[in-house]
């Protein structure tokens, strides 16, 4: 038995470590992996047995990291809009779904699950990629992982109802059941959240040492994530592990816990993810299903982002975060395959299903993590048609800002934008401040720069700045791709104007001069020649506190 575990772990590392090096992400391998281990007679059913024991816990490990980060201090900000957007593109995508599974012949019960499961886009990968682009403070960045955490709060939902229906059948009379454990659960969760006010006390007590820390973490989640998967309250161990995590919600501890429980919970969601590769093996064979699952594919990859990008637009966003969030959500959620193995755990969906949702949720990553890669090129064809939609407004003229001239134009209004923008201003300098995030421009607006509201790569918008009659451009924005875009659309329209771009390591810097840069702005090699320059004065003890006060001001 050691053996074939064992081998399941080796097998599914050495396929995740390919999956990488293709730019697929690595759980792509270990669903692999359990395909083929299965097909090859490698797993057996005692061995499948105890990788399903193991993968639960990685589920609840999951979920409980989920729940870590459910800190609803951070999640008042969202706003409304984000709330409107992840009802609005659930409800329409579920919609569809069901008439298009109806159409493919599925019943009334599978098609209302399966759609619910493919109205779900993977939090793993758009955070992934927006971490990768550097875009996860971007207003799309802030708009998607917004989409994500009331998804994933959908998810949990619909796990508790999948647990409350058993038979194969959703009826009417499961709905007492499905009430009486949700109130229970109503109440253990405010119950969880009362217990976050007092859980930093209660780690104090635990100690300081970071192993105590540990274990009373895992005993903790493990511990909660039985007790709401007993009979007592009925919920299963995936919101069990997400009311633990509640509770750590507030610490200042939760960072800890989360960087070390983050390790043990991969490695056992690896075997999750080879236990759903297990279960493609279809009755009859993948071809089967193969026409299916393309269709079903199509849905995923073109309609949730048409549909995403559509509310966006309406919602007043521009056309550039419309496109890019539109983008993020074309794949199967992981959280959909949790569901998935739940249905056929309790008789609501077959073996078929769920091999018919791996498969899905295969080609999406592989084709979504495409399209992410070469969404500036995607941008540039959909543009137009999106502004057509739009309600977004991005051209309405800034009093004076045509009669401007030997001017600075920024594009980027955060951290180094704003820097930049206050050092400009007490010189003196005329400043035009572009962004699509208002209320980074609202913090520039009050140094008493002007502001545009719109898409700096977009030519229009720099015409708006009046960029012909402009002394210098700085681009502040860190991804290379965007800054070689405006850099191309600035020279076309002012081939004289001075240009400063931004990049974030050495080779893009390079990349940035060799395409003509004046000036290539790169902060990690500008932050540490500025302090090196600070300690080589004798007086820099005095210095440093001098510059203490101003950061803190500036923080204020």
């Amino acid at each position: 038995m050691f053996t074939e575990i064992a081998l399941v772990v080796v097998f599914a590392a050495a396929l995740g470590i390919i999956s990488t090096w293709l730019k697929q992400p690595a759980l792509l391998g270990y669903i692999i992996a359990g395909f083929l281990l299965t097909a090859s007679g490698k797993i057996t059913e005692s061995s499948s047995s105890i990788i399903e024991v193991l993968a639960s816990v990685g589920i609840a490990f999951l979920l409980f990291l989920v729940g870590m980060e459910m800190n609803f201090d951070k999640v008042k900000h969202l706003g409304k809009h984000i709330i409107t957007l992840s009802f609005l593109q659930t409800a329409i995508t579920l919609g569809l779904g069901m008439v298009i599974l109806s159409t493919l012949g599925f019943g009334i019960t599978k098609s209302i699950l399966l759609s619910l499961i493919f109205s779900f886009s993977s939090t793993i990968i758009a955070v992934k990629f927006l971490t990768e682009r550097r875009d996860i403070s971007s207003v799309y960045g802030k708009l998607i992982v917004g989409l994500m955490l009331v998804e994933d709060l959908m998810a949990i939902v619909a796990l508790v109802g999948f647990n409350s229906f058993s038979g194969g059948t959703m009826t009417l009379s499961g709905l007492p059941t499905l009430l009486f454990i949700m109130l229970k659960g109503a109440l253990f969760f405010v119950f969880m959240i009362l217990i976050s006010e007092f859980m930093p006390k209660v780690l104090k007590v635990v100690g300081t040492k970071s192993e105590t820390i540990f274990l009373f973490s895992i005993a903790w989640g493990i511990g909660i994530a039985a007790l709401v998967s007993s009979k007592w309250i009925g919920m299963g161990i995936e919101a069990g592990g997400f009311l633990a995590g509640l509770a750590f919600a507030k610490s200042a501890e939760h960072y800890e816990i989360s960087s070390k429980i983050r390790w043990l919970r991969d490695f056992f969601i690896v075997l999750f993810f080879v236990l759903l590769g297990s279960r493609m093996i279809i009755e009859g064979n993948v071809l089967s299903i193969l026409p299916t699952a393309l269709a079903i594919s199509l849905f995923v990859l073109i309609v949730t982002p048409v549909v995403t990008a559509v509310i966006l637009a309406r919602m007043g966003y521009d056309p550039k975060t419309s496109v890019f969030a539109g983008l993020m959500t074309g794949q199967v959620s992981e959280f959909g395959m949790v569901l998935a193995s739940k249905g056929m755990s309790s008789g609501m969906l077959d073996k078929n299903d769920v091999g018919l949702v791996t498969l899905v949720g295969i080609i999406t990553i592989v084709m979504s993590s495409f399209f992410i890669t070469h969404s500036e090129a995607l941008y540039k064809i959909l543009k137009g048609p999106v502004k057509l939609i739009t309600k977004y407004k991005p051209l309405e003229r800034i009093a004076g800002t045509d009669r401007l001239t030997n001017h600075i134009i920024i594009i980027g209004a955060h951290r180094l934008g704003q820097g930049i923008t206050r050092e400009l201003l007490a010189d003196d300098e005329k400043v035009v401040v572009i962004d699509y995030d208002k209320k980074m421009l609202q913090r520039v607006e009050v140094m008493g720069a002007a502001i545009i509201n719109g898409d700096g790569s977009d030519a229009d918008v720099l015409e708006v700045a009046n960029i012909s009659k402009a002394k210098l451009l700085i681009v502040t924005v860190p991804l290379a791709e965007d800054n070689a875009v405006i850099f191309s659309e600035a020279q076309a329209l002012n081939p004289r104007i001075k240009i400063i771009l931004t990049a974030n390591s050495e080779w893009e810097g390079k990349e940035l001069y060799e395409l003509g840069a004046d000036y290539v702005i790169m902060p990690h090699f500008l932050s540490g020649e500025h302090l090196g320059g600070i300690l080589k004065n004798n007086n820099w003890r005095n210095r440093i506190k001098e510059l203490k006060k101003i950061n803190l001001k500036h923080l204020e």
